[in-house]
Order: structure tokens, then C-alpha cells, then sequence
């Protein structure tokens, strides 16, 4: 494609120096060949190696990741099964699995064990009953709790109001945050509302439209 012609609407006015590709006024490079000497870029102009085994490794692996490669960084404790051996009918369910042999499914017992190992304080993603829903709300782990939802989990500040009351919420209840932060969840910034509809009227009053 000659300088200047039109593609999509875009002008190209540049060659790619590489290429020699179409490409927009601003740019020497198009997408492709700017990133491939990115990459190798990555390699040449400074040489990273692992903290264990002493391999090249990429830049961005070196400077952004865990400066280890790909082998050394599942080895030891590095690894998240580090320590944990698998039992017995495990063992013998995969090697038939290897053998080509179409094994037994597990029993009832052995998948809710399986499923114990890895829950709660066992699994290591676990933070502590701890966590924030997608509206920017804090989640305690209450398994027990009459409304728990989310996965057994009650947002915080719930909690605290039915702590400070000696009773439970009722669905239609609402706790307003006053500063309008839903992560500072003290007493003092709380308020109680029948509601949803005193919610909304006394705390999130809309401004007339202007037109």
C-alpha cells in the first residue's frame, strides 16, 4: 500500500521500517514488529537469570514476576502443595488413570474428605474469614448466621448493628454508612433505617433534573 492511501478511514503516511507495512503518521513500527522487538529486546540488551538453577530468563519475568524459572518456581515450598501427600486410593485412581484403565469414581466419603482438605483455614487462598463483595462491602465468614448468604458470609457492618442492638436484622431493615465509606464500619457511623424506601428518602434525596 502506497503513503497516503486510506485504509479504514485511517491516512497511512508512515511505512513500517521493518516491513514495510502501512501504518499511521505516528508510529515507525506497526503492532506486530514492535512487539517482537520488544521481546527480543527483552533478552539481548541485559542479560536476567534465575535465583536458583542460574538459567536466562526473560526481563519481564526478572523485574516483574518471581525471578525465578518456570521449573524452580513450582519447587519446594514454592509450590502450594508443598508438604501434602496424596493418599492412598488417590494414588491408586491416578495410576489407573496413566495405565489407561477406566478406574472406580470416588466414593461419598472420599470426595466430601477432598472437599474438607480445601476449605476454610486449609486452603491457601484462606484470609481469614475475611473479604469484599463487588459493591465494595466487607464480608465475615458466619456460617451459622439466619440471613448468611454470599457463601455464608454477612457484610460487616450488619454484624455490628445486630452486636449493638442484641437482635438479628430483618431483610427489609438497611445500615447507612453516614460518611458514605462502606469499609468504615464503626458504630458511630452507622444508622439504622426501617427500610429501603427511609433509606432512600432521607439519605439519598435525587437533585431535580436540569434541563
Amino acid at each position: 500500500m502506497l503513503p497516503g492511501s486510506l485504509k479504514n478511514g485511517i491516512t497511512m503516511k508512515n511505512n513500517c521500517i521493518d516491513c514495510g507495512k502501512g501504518i499511521s503518521k505516528s508510529h515507525n513500527r506497526c503492532r506486530s514488529c514492535a512487539q517482537r522487538l520488544r521481546w527480543k529486546n527483552s533478552f539481548s540488551s541485559k542479560s536476567y537469570y534465575c535465583k536458583d538453577c542460574k538459567s536466562k530468563i526473560c526481563m519481564v519475568t526478572a523485574l516483574y514476576g518471581k525471578g525465578r524459572c518456570r521449573s524452580c518456581s513450582h519447587k519446594g515450598n514454592k509450590n502450594a502443595f508443598y508438604g501434602k501427600n496424596h493418599s492412598l486410593e488417590t494414588k491408586i485412581h491416578f495410576s489407573k488413570i496413566r495405565t489407561g484403565i477406566k478406574p472406580k469414581p470416588f466414593t461419598e466419603e472420599h470426595k466430601r474428605k477432598i472437599s474438607e482438605s480445601h476449605t476454610r483455614e486449609k486452603n491457601w487462598n484462606w484470609k481469614g474469614g475475611r473479604s469484599k463483595d463487588d459493591k465494595g462491602y466487607i464480608l465475615i465468614y458466619s456460617p451459622n448466621h439466619t440471613f448468611a448468604v454470599h457463601g455464608k458470609y454477612v457484610r460487616e457492618h450488619r454484624l455490628i448493628m445486630e452486636k449493638y442492638l442484641g437482635r438479628y436484622l430483618t431483610r427489609k431493615e438497611v445500615v447507612h454508612h453516614i460518611n458514605g465509606i462502606k469499609t468504615d464500619n464503626r458504630i458511630e457511623n452507622l444508622v439504622l433505617c426501617t427500610d429501603n424506601k427511609e433509606h432512600l428518602r432521607n439519605y439519598h434525596k435525587c437533585e431535580s433534573r436540569k434541563f
